[in-house]
């Protein structure tokens, strides 16, 4: 985590002559905001987090840093994007962040922010050509991510996806599967995907056994409701590939796996508990994909 917050402040310290970057007002007028956003909700979510790495035996790449900021304004758009890619995929790859000592919540908002970054920027660098020594640099910031990425898994090596005594895994493959289609297909995933957390409350029938508040539950349920009735309009005139079928199928599978392990523990609280976990982790990865399908110009 201090790993990272080192370079969400290096890239909103070292780049402060964006006024020259033609065609990005975004870049000019909102990055600033968001950029202090995510750094804010990093250090909230996660408190001890200084520039100690603990046992890490990386080191923070400052000399690309410094390599870049000597660039042209529009190199460092292309830099600053492919290096926020490379922050959301730690978390897409390693997939267990939930298992950070953190405040989860704070965690999905600085998350979130990332992502509205990527969204927002990548329209800037599509028409910036970069050169061979840009893409090198590039490539050395790439292998510091795949280094951070190996600390995670040798540092957890015993440690899946768990909730509490659910042996099922996160879909995460699916989910990053996903994020790289179209935004129609974005749309049909989020419906089955919400369709099957509804089948999950009426298959079981006994959510009232959930140590939760009933009344809020409920609302959650017709929340989740709301969001099917309003979203089929937008599906029934989408065609499904095969291949996205399949993507569908094995997510149904993850479901049943959900209902399965409510069922193997006779729907007791705990049982409920295990499975919100995992509801509530869906719920967030459907968020971040709902905003990347807003934002695309071709829907």
């Amino acid at each position: 985590m201090a790993e990272l917050k080192m370079c969400l402040i290096a890239v909103l310290v070292a780049f402060s002559c964006w006024s020259s970057v033609n065609g990005c007002t975004w870049m000019k007028s909102n990055f600033h905001i968001l950029s202090n956003s995510s750094i804010s909700h990093l250090q909230q979510a996660c408190k001890d987090v200084g520039h100690h790495h603990g046992n890490l035996s990386l080191e923070f790449p400052s000399r690309l840093y410094s390599h870049v900021t000597q660039l042209q304004a529009k190199a460092h758009i292309v830099f600053i994007l492919r290096t926020l890619k490379n922050v959301m995929r730690l978390y897409e790859k390693s997939g267990s962040y939930e298992k950070a000592d953190c405040d989860q919540q704070k965690l999905q908002t600085f998350i979130l922010d990332i992502h509205r970054q990527i969204t927002e920027l990548e329209p800037c660098a599509t028409k910036i050509v970069t050169t061979e020594a840009n893409k090198m640099v590039m490539k050395k910031m790439e292998l510091h991510f795949k280094g951070l990425i190996s600390h995670l898994k040798n540092t957890c090596k015993d440690v899946g996806r768990h909730h509490g005594n659910l042996s099922l895994e996160f879909p995460s493959r699916l989910y990053s599967h996903v994020t790289q289609l179209q935004a129609k297909a974005h749309i049909v995933f989020i419906l089955r995907t919400l369709k099957n957390v509804m089948r999950l409350y009426e298959k079981s029938g006994s959510y009232e056994k959930a140590d939760c508040d009933q009344q809020k539950l409920q609302t959650f349920i017709l929340d989740i409701h709301r969001q099917i009735t309003e979203l089929e309009p937008c599906a029934t005139k989408i065609v499904t590939t095969e291949a996205n079928k399949m993507v569908m199928k094995k997510m149904e599978l993850h479901f049943k796996g959900l209902i399965s392990h409510l069922k193997d523990t006779d729907y007791s609280a705990s049982g409920w508990k295990d499975v919100a976990g995992m509801i509530l982790q869906h719920l967030h990865r459907l968020d971040l994909l709902a905003i990347k399908t807003k934002l695309d110009p071709s829907l």
